[in-house]
């Protein structure tokens, strides 16, 4: 703090007590280039009329001034970027006729910070039921966190530290408006755009034909498996018209057998409704069914209620060798492995919503074991053991003979792979049905 005593012409004394802060750059997101934010403590003096900002590109040698008024911050433009400018205040008094000497000197170099901006571009604005749509940000500045909202969706907020381009799955109908708000150290800025959904269009329904005899059967579903469907291993769309017989789509020949589920209207087509007590499907081990090292699990479910239930679970005599569940005991969606030395688990972090289709995936590459609902990641874990304990007992859609876990409601479209499928690969087989290869 200095007193300064600044003389008039006819030798009156006016004593003006200012204390300044050494001056130092404020950088905000929204500071444009060639600009500088300076503040500075004020006089606690009486009869300090304002501040005048003296500034130039050597020190102690200011070429430029510029009349704040009473205030103790501004902001500086016109600088030129990757300059070094030298600062410095002089009070004056209410009459502006005597003005203090310098305060001390403070120094900055101008950046080329750009402004905040947010905006993103989707794949698409509308389209029918499932739609599926990838966002990709176009956002400027010093970001620190993305925030996407997407109402409608089973992940209606998504937050990044670093930029990412989400995936999206509508499964309703509707106007959603998605919006994502960037913010920086000083401020945030966002912008909204809106999505279309439209119904699927109804498909008549087929009238029920007979079950072909075993041969048919044979000739249908052991064709070679096509390139898109490398590695596998097992599929179900529960398309048979009637019977306890599940027909294996995958050419395998991994075929299931009913118990107690009945055959209704699915996600695409047929699904098979889940009673919660007793129902399951029962697939015989098979040397396919043995995955070792990578997996896939996938299927589309809509539960009636929120418990414990296996989708898919590969048994043996005292527990699971691979699984997928709806729910588990934080009532989350899981899947897991064991090693031989234990299970691996990775969860979703929110709760399935009931009553509402919603695509189940897990993959396991031999590192990394992930979970994605409808098709984006939600979970993932590092593994230490990249391989599969082996089992020879049974395979099991909607229960398991181990712990019970029953599931309630429906499931559809089920396919097990023995590779770790990529998003891209995950989000093509959620929107397309299983189908004889």
């Amino acid at each position: 703090m200095s007193t300064v005593v600044l003389k008039t012409n006819k030798n009156h004394g006016l004593k003006i007590l200012a204390t300044f802060v050494f001056l130092f750059l404020l950088f905000s997101d929204v500071v444009f280039a060639g600009s500088l934010n300076l503040a500075w403590d004020a006089s606690t003096s009486s009869g300090v009329g304002g501040y005048k900002l003296y500034y130039g590109q050597a020190s102690k040698s200011y070429t430029s001034s510029v009349d704040v008024g009473n205030t103790t911050t501004y902001q500086l433009t016109g600088l030129t970027t990757g300059s070094t400018y030298f600062f410095a205040l002089k009070a004056y008094n209410i009459a502006r006729s005597i003005e203090s000497s310098y305060s001390n000197e403070a120094s900055a170099t101008i950046s080329a910070t750009t402004a905040l901006t947010a905006d993103f571009t989707p794949s698409t604005t509308s389209g029918t039921a499932p739609l599926t749509i990838r966002f990709t940000p176009n956002t400027t500045g010093s970001i620190t966190t993305w925030r996407w909202d997407f109402p409608g969706s089973f992940t209606p907020v998504v937050i990044n530290t670093t930029p990412t381009v989400p995936t999206v799955t509508y499964s309703n109908p509707g106007t959603y408006n998605v919006a994502l708000t960037a913010t920086g150290a000083k401020g945030s800025v966002n912008v909204v755009k809106q999505i279309t959904v439209i119904a699927t269009p109804a498909v008549a329904t087929q009238q029920p034909v007979a079950t072909p005899p075993p041969a048919a059967i044979r000739s249908a579903v052991t064709s070679s498996p096509t390139a898109g469907n490398f590695g596998l291993m097992a599929a179900y769309g529960f398309e048979e018209a009637q019977g306890t017989r599940v027909l294996d789509a995958s050419g395998n020949g991994n075929h299931g057998k009913i118990k107690e589920a009945v055959r209704t209207k699915g996600r695409f087509g047929k699904a098979l409704k889940f009673d919660g007590v007793n129902d399951w499907v029962t697939v015989k081990n098979s040397e396919s069914l043995g995955i070792t090292s990578a997996f896939t699990l996938e299927a589309w479910i809509k539960p009636i209620s929120i418990r414990r239930g296996s989708i898919i679970v590969k048994q043996e005599p005292n527990g699971t060798v691979y699984d997928l569940y709806s729910y588990e005991d934080r009532d989350l969606p899981i899947s897991s492995f064991n090693d031989g030395q234990g299970y691996n688990t990775v969860s979703g972090l929110q709760q399935l919503p009931v009553r509402q289709w919603v695509h189940l995936a897990s993959t396991f590459d031999g590192v990394t074991q992930k979970l994605y609902i409808n098709g984006v990641e939600v979970g993932s874990i590092q593994v230490q053991s990249g391989l599969v304990k082996q089992s020879y007992d049974v395979l099991r859609i909607g229960g398991n003979s181990v712990w019970g876990d029953y599931f309630r409601g429906y499931i559809d479209e089920v396919r097990i792979y023995n590779r770790s499928l990529s998003n891209d690969e995950i989000l093509k087989d959620l929107q397309t049905k299983v189908s004889p290869h």
